[in-house]
């Protein structure tokens, strides 16, 4: 359910909807969707603020696509659900770095039995070095590889 459609069936249930949000052109700022419209950054530091401010119960953060994840998973590394007493509804930080997390993931793939294509984590340019030799690249010359979203290399380059 799309999360504009979610605030307003929540609003509709009586509870009170405040929603964080950076983008100030979407729906979900329309004051119909929601109780509270909070446009600021998507930072820990203002979502302890609204947490301080306002105590809500529970937090829906897997409306928030990647980014909603990303920053449900930093405030909870930091203690802010517990601190505040705010539960996180529907699907669970251990869930979420679970899924999210390429070694946890993977390991629960390996222990259910599934099959997974052969990786390896690497962190580092200089890191790398073996990854094309423990693993066969694409022989294709254009093929490109992003590593952390910055860097990229070819198969020819290795």
């Amino acid at each position: 359910m799309p999360a504009a459609r979610l605030a307003v069936r929540l609003k509709k249930e009586g509870c009170r909807v405040i929603l964080l949000n950076s983008n100030p052109a979407t729906i979900q700022t329309d004051l119909t969707v929601a109780d509270i419209v909070c446009i600021k950054p998507l930072i820990p530091e203002v979502v302890e603020s609204i947490l301080d401010e306002y105590r809500p119960e529970g937090v829906v953060a897997t409306l928030g696509g990647q980014t909603g994840l990303n920053l449900c998973m930093e405030c909870e590394k930091l203690g802010m659900w517990d601190k505040y007493n705010c539960r996180i509804l529907g699907t669970q930080p251990a869930s979420i770095e679970k899924a999210e997390g390429r070694e946890p993931f993977r390991k629960a793939m390996i222990n259910a039995g599934q099959p997974i294509i052969a990786s390896r984590g690497i962190s580092s340019v200089a890191g790398s070095s073996g990854i094309c030799n423990a693993y066969s690249a694409s022989s294709d010359p254009s093929s490109r590889f992003y590593i952390g979203g910055v860097w990229k290399f070819s198969s020819q380059e290795c």
